[in-house]
């Protein structure tokens, strides 16, 4: 496409030898005068070309190339800057551009384009009918994505015109507009890493990997998705969705030696000490092993380098050997212990930017291992080489080692301003991502629990427990205070109005699959690889709320609010109700750091407990086990008492598996603590904006009760039919009119006070978005509360594990009760294991009447939990026979006797249990399930006749595997 005289001088190029033939006929022939200003002029054009080629690594540059491209309508339409302009900002300043910076021009990346892929089919036509994508905003940081994807365009532009009549040239044009597509994927993916925007760079390489594969180049494809194996590994520690990249890899047949011990090495960092050991035996690798891949298509896959591409390849896979090589141990072979020739004139062959870095922190940390000085010099200098080009990972990681250093040299000022460094960088990263997954993968908790604890100990003098407050607040289940901050929008007064109407309707910003993500499952968020997009909807948002802020108080807090900013001590403070006290726990190594706040009080009381034991592995109580559990949590509960008088709510904010524990059930001061005071927990103290920030409503109006759907469980439907006696407008239904599409429907226009479900739960732990409620019609998933609205209502799950929930990062905790929260329940009372039907059905009548008395619902918990702990057999039987003997509950006398005749044998009274049976079989049929189970428990009952001493007097539901299942989350009163 270059122009006459541009390909004439190039001609002339070739002719002369590229100067060498006037320059020696001007050595050989010095009277030829005429000759001396033309060879040197050719000489000057010569060196100067060998030094741009040298200087960006592209051996096959072209001047006539780049003036051609210069000159089209392409440079024209991205760049209306005039030629000089172009010339001086897109050529020259790129060929002197700083060794560090990555070489992201439009005109190189053309001239890359066009000699990989000028013998495609209609490649060359692309200058000519040049579409420019206005869906794909051009921006400074990134023009030459922006008029990469537009030449992509062109070309599917150019397939969907149907040019030609032959087939094969046609699926030939498709094959060329993947390709362009996918290279383009695949330097946007590094533009992002660069950034930050992890999520637009793995959907980046994803997508290329899909493309490469559907253009038939096998090698590419496995390299792609070796990429983003790497970035889930190293950038977003999700080892699981790693190892499923990995698999698809090795599905690829005769991948080339270097894509293949990539995959390896990455199988190793995921856990897989056979692929590293298989990983050892291949190296180190020759230049020669990834010739494979280039031969397929010569092109720079991961960072669009502008260096030699084999050399950088093959060092990519060996950093990250050299990152796993450690876990392997001393036996691996002697070759893999041995550094290729290339590899060790690093200075030789840089890599781009954020890759350098990496190098540079993986080579501190190994000084660091070994002891070095030289440690902290580095991660300094990659700490202000990443500031000054925007690399917020790489500065983020470069900070978290400075702060390992002042760890270990025990400078605490200096640790405290690092980790806040980090603690600031991350948060800038979770601004750049509105993917939820990820940004549960941008953690704060450990540096957040590091400056508690610095706090605690008095190492921070600068900081104060209110600070501690607030840290720990950052790190606990953001991206779900994100969601309620972007779906409750409170009104603000009338000359705000049209600011609010502007925010409100930039929804494309906001956090994609916050309620419940996904990890490694495509949506269709996946199909927005384009992180303009965002960029571009971020900045007007930020624009809207920097006026809000700038408007007054009201508007600056209606910001905070949108924004899901955590709470501040004042806050909390100030919507504290008297009575209450907030308690957070952080859990810091063999300590638990505790932060206590009282309305009464002007800052949180700040202490440390040491565990003697790990509570993640304290088990769950068991119907035989002892009346008293958690002693190794007795310390930290007691300390935490102690500032709270009997009787006050205690509002606990757990840290990580202690979400999963019946902390009320621990002793303290002779009784369980959920007995000395109401207890609830919540995953974050900000919710309480959203959910406890708002006065009770006195009274319960309008109950839905739905038990029994599957006809399987007597006791939730004698249940059911109490719990609606003891409530005022209930709507109860069980067996076949206990539906899902009732629930889901709602019909009136009043929410319910109380939602009563009593039925079976599956719980998914791998996908808990995919966990159910069975009722009669159906399953009722986690996902299908998503639209359903249950403003103001208090909603029970008597169920078995209904409370299950998947642990991630940041305290995030994916299940029901988030769903539920979410869906605008104020208060969920969800259990923590498989529950007993007796003593639920007990402990549910009990929990309804005192709420029918007007007491508070964790008061109403509380007082039946007691109840139930304190039960006799006596008392037991008396209220099982009250309840067999309802009209309602003709139909499953015989199932609610069978329970009967079991808890008199566990009373001792086997002759009571004896005489229960026999009243029970003449009204069962031969063959009957209840006959068989009947009969089963007879022979049971028969085996301990004569062992046994009946007692009644006893307890019927001492261990806490009875009384204590059952946990209140949200809002207490």
């Amino acid at each position: 496409m270059s122009s006459p005289w541009v390909r004439g001088f190039g001609r002339l190029r070739t002719w002369s030898c590229h100067g060498w033939t006037p320059a020696l006929i001007a050595v050989v022939q010095p009277d030829a005068g005429a000759l001396l200003p033309a060879a040197t002029a050719m000489t000057v054009l010569e060196i100067g070309f060998a030094l741009i080629a040298l200087r960006s690594g592209d051996w096959a540059l072209r001047a006539d190339a780049a003036v051609a491209l210069l000159t089209t309508r392409i440079a024209r339409d991205r760049f209306p800057l005039g030629l000089y302009a172009i010339t001086h900002e897109r050529w020259w300043e790129t060929t002197t551009r700083p060794p560090h910076q990555p070489d992201l021009a439009l005109w190189e990346l053309w001239l890359r384009h066009r000699e990989l892929l000028s013998s495609r089919t209609a490649y060359a036509a692309v200058p000519m009918v040049w579409r420019p994508v206005s869906a794909v905003p051009a921006s400074e940081g990134e023009p030459w994505i922006s008029a990469a994807e537009a030449a992509a365009e062109s070309l599917r532009w150019l397939c969907h015109q149907h040019v030609g009549p032959d087939s094969t040239r046609h699926r030939e044009l498709w094959t060329t507009a993947r390709i362009v597509t996918a290279m383009t994927a695949m330097l946007r993916a590094e533009s992002s890493c660069v950034t930050g925007e992890f999520d637009y760079a793995l959907r980046n390489r994803l997508h290329a990997a899909e493309l490469y594969a559907a253009a038939g180049l096998e090698g590419n494809a496995a390299a792609a998705r070796c990429l983003a194996a790497d970035l889930l590994l190293f950038d977003l520690q999700r080892p699981e969705e790693a190892r499923h990249e990995l698999e698809r890899v090795a599905d690829t047949p005769n991948p080339p030696r270097a894509v293949a011990c990539l995959a390896l090495v990455l199988k190793a960092a995921a856990g897989d000490r056979d692929a590293g050991r298989a990983a050892a035996r291949m190296m180190p690798l020759a230049l020669r092993s990834a010739k494979g891949l280039f031969d397929e298509l010569p092109t720079w896959l991961p960072f669009g380098s502008h260096l030699h591409q084999e050399i950088a390849f093959v060092r990519l896979v060996e950093q990250r050997f050299a990152g796993i090589a450690g876990t392997l141990g001393p036996g691996r072979p002697a070759q893999a212990r041995a550094r290729s020739m290339y590899s060790t004139f690093p200075d030789r062959h840089e890599m781009p930017g954020a890759h350098d870095l990496r190098q540079a922190l993986q080579h501190a940390r190994e000084l660091l291992e070994s002891g070095s000085p030289a440690a902290r010099g580095i991660a300094e200098d990659v700490a202000t080489v990443a500031r000054s080009i925007g690399d917020l990972p790489g500065e983020a990681q470069a900070r978290r080692l400075l702060a390992r250093l002042a760890e270990t040299e025990r400078r605490w000022p200096d640790l405290t301003a690092e980790l806040l460094a980090v603690v600031d960088l991350v948060e800038r990263l979770r601004e750049r991502v509105s993917d939820g997954d990820t940004r549960i993968d941008l953690d704060l908790t450990a540096a957040c629990a590091q400056l508690i604890e610095l706090i605690v100990d008095g190492r921070a003098p600068r900081l104060t427990p209110a600070d501690a407050l607030e840290l720990a607040e950052r790190s606990r289940s953001r991206l779900l205070l994100e969601v309620f901050g972007s779906s409750v929008s409170p009104e603000l007064p009338r000359q705000l109005a049209r600011l609010q109407e502007r925010e409100r309707r930039m929804e494309q910003g906001r956090v994609r699959g916050g309620v419940l993500p996904r990890p490694g499952r495509p949506s269709s968020a996946q199909m927005d690889i384009h992180p303009a997009h965002q960029r571009r909807y971020r900045a007007a948002r930020e624009a809207v709320w920097a006026e809000l802020e700038a408007s007054g108080p009201l508007g600056a807090a209606y910001a905070r609010h949108r924004r899901g900013a955590p709470a501040t001590h004042g806050e909390l403070r100030a919507v504290l109700p008297p009575g209450a006290v907030l308690c957070e726990l952080v859990r810091r190594g063999p300590r638990m750091l505790a932060l206590v706040v009282r309305a009464d009080r002007p800052a949180p009381v700040a202490f440390a407990v040491p565990l003697d034991e790990d509570p993640d592995l304290l088990p769950l109580p068991s119907p035989d086990g002892p009346a008293r559990w958690g002693d190794p949590l007795r310390p930290l509960l007691r300390a935490v008492a102690e500032h709270a008088a009997p009787g006050e709510t205690l509002w606990l904010v757990p840290d990580g598996l202690l979400h999963g524990l019946p902390l009320h059930a621990v002793e303290v001061d002779g009784v369980p603590l959920g007995e000395r005071n109401p207890l609830c927990v919540t995953p974050s103290a900000s919710l309480l904006r959203h959910r406890l920030g708002r006065d009770r409503e006195s009274g319960v109006r309008r109950a839905l009760i739905m038990a029994d759907p599957g006809g399987d469980l007597p006791h939730a439907r004698a249940e059911a039919h109490l719990v609606g006696a003891l409530l005022p407008q209930a709507e109860v239904h069980t067996g076949g009119s206990a539906t899902r599409s009732r629930l889901l429907e709602r019909p009136g226009g009043e929410p319910y006070d109380v939602l009563h479900l009593a039925c079976h739960y599956g719980i998914d732990h791998a996908e808990p978005s995919g966990s159910a409620l069975r009722l009669a019609d159906g399953r009722l998933t986690v996902e299908d509360f998503l639209p359903v609205r249950l403003d103001g209502s208090l909603v029970v799950v008597s169920g078995c594990e209904t409370g299950g929930q998947q642990y991630r990062r940041g305290n995030e905790l994916i299940g029901l009760t988030r769903a539920l929260l979410h869906a605008g329940a104020r208060a969920v009372v969800v259990s923590q294991w498989a529950v007993n039907d007796v003593s639920t059905a007990l402990l549910m009548a009990g929990f309804y009447r005192e709420l029918g008395r007007g007491r508070p619902v964790g008061a109403a918990l509380s007082e039946a939990r007691g109840g139930v702990r304190r039960m006799s057999f006596r008392d037991a039987v008396a209220q099982c026979e009250r309840l067999r003997n309802l009209s309602e509950n003709r139909q499953i006398a015989v199932r609610l006797g069978h329970d009967l005749a079991q808890l008199r044998l566990r009373a001792g009274d086997t002759a009571g249990a004896l005489e229960e049976i026999r009243s029970l079989l003449p009204d069962t049929g031969h063959g009957c399930e209840e006959h068989r189970a009947l009969t089963d428990l007879k022979r049971q009952v028969r085996f301990q006749h004569g062992r046994l001493s009946a007692d009644y007097a006893l307890p019927a539901f001492a261990s806490p595997f009875f009384w204590a299942p059952f946990t209140l989350v949200g809002d207490w009163r």
